[in-house]
């Protein structure tokens, strides 16, 4: 898609080169109005082809919600720069909020060491109406304050984005690892409708 990323110590995200060739626009996720493409916008990013003339893309939906930085970088590199927050396609609707789990996953590292930063959503139905409070599993350390922990997260996601959640925790590493050999998150483990979703979040040392 025409990036580039700096790999100095003025990374702010990845450069797009390619403004002759490529229209870039930013919309609402659920409404799809275009927002206006300034520095901070947040929202799903829509590619238009400009060059192409044999099937181009037009207005094509990436499902990547980004935010785009405008103001000039620091390391001289031309041209707007994005970083990517998360999927439209995980987004959850709670009592008329957008929830992202990458939000979910912000609030929750905010609270390391206290939290590893793995945490699961648990639904009863399939997305993306959910109805509060949103019911999270979140791994802890060890020797933590479990209702302490869990009475922390529900309110600091309450205050920041404004939805009810009830957490419950569990201990480290209570959830089975991956095969000997294979890197990454745990093992997917199955929410209450029947469908497969993976641990988010990533550990926080």
């Amino acid at each position: 898609m025409f990036l580039a990323a700096c790999s100095s110590g003025y990374y702010e995200g990845m450069h797009f080169v390619a403004e002759d060739y490529c229209l870039v626009e930013i919309v609402d996720p659920k409404t799809l109005e275009v927002l206006p493409f300034e520095d901070g916008v947040e929202g799903e990013i829509v590619y238009t082809g400009l060059e192409k003339e044999c099937a181009p893309l037009i207005r094509w939906r990436d499902k990547d919600i980004v935010q785009v930085f405008t103001e000039p970088a620091k390391s001289g590199l031309p041209g707007f720069r994005f970083i990517i927050k998360g999927r439209a396609d995980d987004m959850l609707l709670v009592r008329g909020v957008n929830v992202y789990p990458h939000a979910i996953k912000d609030v929750i590292a905010s609270l390391a060491p206290r939290v590893t930063g793995l945490f699961k959503i648990v639904l009863d139905a399939p997305p993306p109406v959910v109805e509060p409070p949103v019911e999270l599993r979140v791994e802890i350390a060890g020797g933590e304050d479990e209702a302490g922990v869990a009475r922390d997260i529900e309110d600091r996601i309450h205050e920041l984005l404004r939805f009810r959640a009830r957490v419950e925790t569990v201990s480290a590493r209570w959830h089975r690892k991956p095969a000997p050999g294979r890197r990454g998150l745990p093992d997917s483990i199955r929410t209450r409708y029947g469908r497969r979703r993976k641990w988010h979040g990533a550990q926080v040392r």
